[in-house]
């Protein structure tokens, strides 16, 4: 668990969270939620998990300890409703009229790559994904409540563009989302540390990449 002297997070905390929002009490104030999931994520980022404490959260947000643990058990549950709450800064586009598959793959991957980019939230990606090796449970409930509804969101374009004659139906879902997510946030990755992998692509360039392996011939 977080908290421990191993650094672990526990797959737990998920439950606990939604005992934490059964408590009874006083009305909560969603400023307060939004400065307590707020400073969280930004101390996520500057110290990392181990260094993170309940103590600082509170300070940074400008609550006493005892109006977190009012909403949150534990740090393990903290930290997972605020990597939960990154979503909210990345909602997936809504698909209204006769747009073709493409068109709606370059303005999410262009919303993508801005979020990663430019969000302050964005800028806790590159953490994340060195937990993957160093604290997988961590990672797995980032992946879980973060990144796994945005691959939904693209295999569900990718079934809307099966469905209008515009994606092949036997390709592989899961590995065509991978092909069309992962350059997205290597290539965001690379160019934080100053480098191109592909000068002059943007996100058209690399949806009509992938696109031509997976679109339905006419």
């Amino acid at each position: 668990m977080v908290g421990r002297s191993d650094g672990a997070v526990s797959t737990a905390a998920v439950d606990e969270v939604g005992d934490a929002r059964r408590t009874p009490g006083r009305p909560r104030s969603a400023d307060a939620d939004r400065a307590i999931v707020d400073a969280t994520l930004t101390l996520l980022i500057e110290v990392g998990l181990g260094a993170l404490s309940i103590e600082e959260v509170a300070t940074r947000a400008g609550v006493s300890k005892a109006t977190i643990y009012r909403r949150f058990p534990n740090k393990d549950a903290l930290i997972v409703e605020s990597l939960a709450c990154m979503l909210d800064t990345s909602p997936a586009p809504t698909i209204q009229g006769d747009v073709s598959t493409r068109d709606i793959l370059v303005r999410m991957i262009s919303g993508m790559r801005q979020w990663y980019r430019e969000s302050p939230n964005g800028a806790l990606m590159p953490r994340m994904l060195g937990y993957a090796r160093t604290n997988p449970e961590l990672f797995g409930c980032f992946y879980d409540r973060v990144l796994a509804p945005r691959r939904e969101n693209l295999k569900q374009v990718l079934i809307r563009g099966m469905e209008r004659g515009e994606i092949r139906p036997d390709i592989d879902l899961d590995l065509a989302v991978t092909m069309i997510i992962a350059p997205t946030f290597f290539t965001a990755t690379v160019a934080m540390g100053g480098r191109d992998v592909a000068p002059g692509s943007d996100p058209a360039d690399f949806v009509d990449a992938v696109l031509r392996g997976l679109t339905a011939s006419q």
